[in-house]
């Protein structure tokens, strides 16, 4: 996208070659504005984290949807390496990686505070101002990652290795952006800094209310925390004895319109495939869903892949790779609360030894042996609603902030694209 041309012939605006853009704002290239990009260098790391100041490098991860974590790194350990690293990160600099995926090359963040002894990796570059340049590094940084002109570098990026993209100092110095004066620069930055102040204080309450949600399950499902009103011992009792295998045999028919269901790993729950006719399906062996169902995937199992089935899945279809237990007749199991009991760690553990294979990811479930493991459950149905209702009343509340803050990076986005274009200008 250029400048903007939703700013053609306003009053107060000119065309450039890079579209229509205020009168007092300058085309520039890349390379005007900053020196060559520093390079990093490719240390023979270990895998953990840097402890303290130990020297450390910076995995790609550290540049995240606009901002700096350097938590995101890994220690060097061996000294000789340590000597040859080059490129320390610095208070006020811009991170970008040179090499990523398509989409990720030319990620870019702004470091707000540094720390001693981090380095660049060999993936990586450090962006400085040129000599007697006038830019503001963090304008620069909301400039470089908004959508039009992220899309001019990752144009510009070549030299595919598989799914790795690259681009060259020379690509990269020669994007043209588009240029307001410093303090029209400034401006933006602290406007835009806000909303990311906004965004991040949203994101840690998210994390804080996912670790009080785990907490409160590591505490409710294994009876360690009681809720007012129940006593009595729980109760220990086979998988079996609650719940059975049910199998929906779909009649099959080619001009059958199916939605097809599947489960995400590590407890992700449930989400929609592609809906797809029946002549368009290969292997044509396949279930119908119920409400309740407790799904669960064959191969994925060991990763987490089992969840129940909500209303919003009710009669959908799934292939032959899953496996559908449902509550037997009158059992004292409320399948929402095993649902919370099949994401911990015990539920994993369980799912684990009743399958078979030397390969973790080419391991088999056994459904028979896992019907056969024992669990521990509160002995009414009442209690086991209680606990479920509290956890499904802390998930909503994540999910209720979470949707905030979708809805504030998005209005973070729109105002980018004005700011940054000209569109909507401030005053200085």
């Amino acid at each position: 996208m250029k400048g903007t041309d939703a700013n053609e012939g306003r009053p107060g605006y000119k065309e450039s070659k890079m579209g229509w853009i205020p009168e007092e704002w300058q085309v520039y290239r890349l390379g005007d504005l900053i020196s060559q990009p520093r390079s990093g260098y490719s240390a023979n790391s270990s895998d953990r984290v840097r402890v303290d100041e130990e020297p450390g490098v910076l995995k790609l991860s550290c540049i995240s949807d606009g901002v700096f974590r350097s938590e995101y790194n890994k220690a060097v350990v061996d000294p000789s390496e340590a000597n040859k690293l080059c490129t320390p990160v610095e208070e006020g600099c811009l991170v970008i990686s040179r090499a990523n995926t398509a989409a990720l090359v030319g990620a870019v963040a702004y470091v707000l505070r540094a720390e001693r002894n981090l380095f660049l990796s060999d993936l990586m570059w450090k962006l400085s101002p040129a000599d007697n340049a006038s830019v503001s590094m963090r304008w620069l940084g909301y400039l470089l990652i908004s959508s039009h002109v992220h899309a001019r570098i990752v144009s510009r990026a070549s030299g595919t290795s598989g799914s790795m993209s690259k681009i060259t100092k020379p690509s990269l110095l020669g994007v043209w952006i588009v240029v307001p004066d410093s303090l029209e620069q400034k401006k933006i930055a602290e406007i835009l800094s806000t909303c990311d102040e906004v965004i991040e204080k949203t994101a840690a309450l998210v994390e804080a209310k996912k670790r009080q949600k785990r907490a409160l399950m590591q505490q409710l499902l294994t009876g360690r925390k009681r809720l007012p009103g129940f006593e009595g011992e729980w109760v220990e009792t086979k998988i079996g004895t609650l719940m059975r295998e049910a199998n929906r045999p779909v009649e099959w028919d080619d001009d059958e319109l199916y939605r097809l269901v599947s489960v995400r790993r590590r407890s992700g729950g449930l989400f929609f495939r592609e809906a797809l006719y029946g002549r368009d399906i290969k292997t044509k062996v396949m279930n119908t869903t119920k409400a309740n169902d407790f799904l669960i995937s064959k191969m994925q199992v060991v990763h987490g892949a089992m969840a129940m089935t909500t209303a919003k899945f009710d009669e959908g279809h799934v292939s032959g790779s899953y496996m559908t237990l449902v509550a037997r007749e009158k059992a004292p199991i409320f399948m929402p609360f095993f649902d919370h009991l099949s994401r911990t760690k015990w539920l994993y553990h369980l799912t684990f030894v009743s399958s078979y294979g030397v390969v973790i990811e080419k391991m088999t479930f056994n459904l028979r042996d896992f019907l056969k493991k024992d669990v521990r459950i509160p002995a009414t149905i009442g209690e086991q609603k209680a606990i479920t209702e509290l956890l499904e009343t802390a998930g909503k509340e994540i999910d209720a902030l979470e949707k905030k803050q979708a809805a504030l990076k998005q209005q973070k986005k729109s105002l980018m694209q004005k700011l940054l274009t000209g569109q909507i200008r401030v005053k200085v």
